[in-house]
């Protein structure tokens, strides 16, 4: 009988059950979630940093939080899809087992960045949201306006939000007499609580104005004075098309 010669035995080709394959060796689970708990705590702090400087932008923020919250949630279901094909032997992810540590924590970045994004969202677009006031919104004895007159228009519920934004409209009183809307110049003083505050000039019919509201305890109202610099016979009337309260660079409010 023949005898087998040493290192080729079948013993030798076919290692011991449950022996680990060759290659590099694995990770001690410490060591692997060490890894998870740091890539978590990274991406907690982040995205709480995210949202915590959206809602202090107040307004802009809501136009940031909607793309990044789809943005980010993409990004989610693309590593949450590789992950589940890597675990379903579909795909090959890279053989070194810190490797793969690192990308399950680079998964549990983006789901916790999924969420916070997401709440970033609500409590930018929700809670934080703008308050519609057009229709709530008075102008004292509306009159025809003519050159160097003032009107005051009344801000229902200022303390909602630290800002206004409104939109004044003119209309000619007598439509044949020139090109009254546009030649007209607006002048904007903000009255806090009886105290006239934010002046602004220059302005023009139909478009956005926005002023600040910071510290109103009651009352808020605007003076708008009409001035007519090339046709000072030009009659008008005035009317807000929109306004609504917002709050600026996140000075919160009570809702």
């Amino acid at each position: 009988m023949q005898r087998a010669e040493a290192g080729n035995s079948p013993a030798d080709d076919n290692p011991p059950a449950g022996d680990p394959p060759a290659g590099d060796p694995l990770p001690p689970p410490q060591i692997t979630g060490l890894i998870h708990l740091l890539v978590g705590a990274a991406a907690t702090a982040l995205m709480t940093g995210i949202v915590i400087y959206l809602i202090y932008l107040g307004d802009r923020g809501n136009t940031i939080a909607g793309p990044l919250a789809l943005l980010v949630g993409f990004i989610t279901l693309v590593v949450t899809l590789l992950l589940y094909l890597a675990s379903a032997g579909v795909i090959q992810l890279h053989p070194r087992p810190w490797l793969r540590a690192a990308l399950q924590g680079v998964a549990a970045f983006f789901i916790v960045g999924s969420f916070s994004a997401t709440a970033a969202f609500i409590g930018v677009a929700v809670i934080d949201r703008q308050i519609p006031i057009t229709n709530l919104i008075q102008i004292e004895n509306p009159r025809p306006m003519m050159n160097a007159d003032t009107a005051i228009v009344e801000i229902p519920e200022p303390t909602r939000r630290s800002a206004v934004a409104i939109t004044p409209i003119l209309k000619s009183a007598n439509p044949g007499v020139g090109n009254c809307e546009d030649s007209a110049v607006l002048s904007l003083t903000a009255i806090i609580d009886g105290v006239s505050r934010t002046y602004l000039t220059g302005e023009r019919h139909q478009r956005e104005v926005k002023i600040m509201l910071r510290g109103v305890e009651g009352a808020a109202e605007i003076r708008i004075q009409v001035d007519f610099p090339r046709d000072q016979t030009c009659v008008v009337n005035l009317h807000i098309r929109e306004a609504f309260l917002y709050n600026q660079q996140g000075m919160l409010q009570h809702a």
